[in-house]
């Protein structure tokens, strides 16, 4: 089984591997529950927090959300104890769950693009969880911040190019890179987050409560501030990870809209990981990542079409 022989205190990377699946099995499930939830739903023409009032009467698609969130705090602990070129594909894996569900419910048999893609997904979760031991540092904090400010600058750019997509009403497009780059960002500050606690002078982890309170507050005592200003900023764009998510996946082709969003938030930590963060560059481990992110992209579609039958005006459509 895959295990980095890193500070054996703080990593232990076959329980990583164990949250992250169960994070993804959440997520596939909370999906799944919220588009049923919505397809018993009419909810067309509502503004944003109409929606959520009306979303959350319904128990469905209250349950399917709160399998999101309570998948979270095991993908944070996941992110604390593993490595993003590990947690973040393999957290990725729970479409299988969602293409499985959708064709019970629709009543199909996978064809053969749903069986590769499948098979890509297993192969690639496989070729990481064993990937051979390799020995490695924590990179420096303040090699860390140098890569963060590069990568903001580039985030930057990419939001204002967002807004303006959004100024052109291209709302579809638009929302579908601020969920994926908000996801991807937000997993980026909690891996850089764990990372600046388990080096000196703190050397410790999540799971300190006295410590974790220090974060939360220290931007405002003027304690921890780098640690502090890490853990708002993932906060800040799991928020916009939500708040753009749900009006994307409502808004335009999503044949186009999820394998954006699932590909942004796949790709982008996974390069965090090997540039910002030194992550060995395991052949092994690059054919596992590279066999996640072909079978996420090939069953997106997938998820696209099952989108589509659940949605409220299809519903209506059919029963017409």
């Amino acid at each position: 089984m895959l295990f980095f022989m890193l500070n054996m205190a703080t990593y232990d990377l076959p329980l990583a591997i164990v949250f992250s699946l169960i994070t993804a099995i959440s997520n596939g499930f909370g999906f799944y529950l919220q588009k049923k939830g919505l397809s018993e739903m009419n909810t067309e023409g509502f503004s944003f927090i109409k929606f959520l009032l009306a979303a959350i009467r319904n128990k469905k698609w209250l349950a399917g959300f709160l399998c999101v969130v309570i998948r979270i705090p095991l993908y944070v602990y996941a992110l604390d104890i593993g490595y993003l070129t590990i947690t973040q594909p393999i957290a990725n894996t729970g479409i299988i769950i969602i293409v499985f569900l959708g064709m019970k419910y629709l009543h199909e048999k996978l064809g053969k693009r749903e069986i590769i893609g499948v098979c890509l997904l297993i192969g690639g979760i496989f070729a990481i969880a064993f990937t051979p031991p390799v020995y490695i540092d924590n990179p420096p904090n303040a090699q860390i911040l140098q890569g963060l400010v590069i990568l903001g600058v580039i985030m930057v750019c990419a939001y204002i190019a967002c807004i303006v997509l959004l100024f052109m009403k291209k709302r579809a497009i638009s929302l579908s890179f601020i969920a994926g780059l908000s996801m991807g960002l937000a997993a980026i500050l909690i891996r850089a987050l764990a990372i600046t606690l388990q080096n000196p002078p703190i050397n410790s982890g999540f799971l300190d409560l006295h410590l974790d309170m220090r974060v939360v507050f220290g931007i405002l005592h003027n304690d921890l501030v780098l640690e502090s200003m890490l853990a708002w900023g993932a906060a800040i764009f799991l928020i916009l990870y939500f708040a753009s998510v749900i009006p994307a996946v409502n808004s335009g082709k999503l044949t186009f809209v999820i394998p954006v969003w699932m590909s942004i938030s796949f790709i982008l930590p996974v390069f965090a990981g090997f540039f910002i963060f030194m992550e060995p560059t395991i052949p092994v481990l690059v054919i596992g990542i590279i066999a996640c992110l072909a079978g996420v992209l090939i069953l997106s579609q997938v998820q696209a079409k099952m989108e589509a039958e659940l949605s409220p005006k299809s519903t209506q459509e059919n029963e017409k």
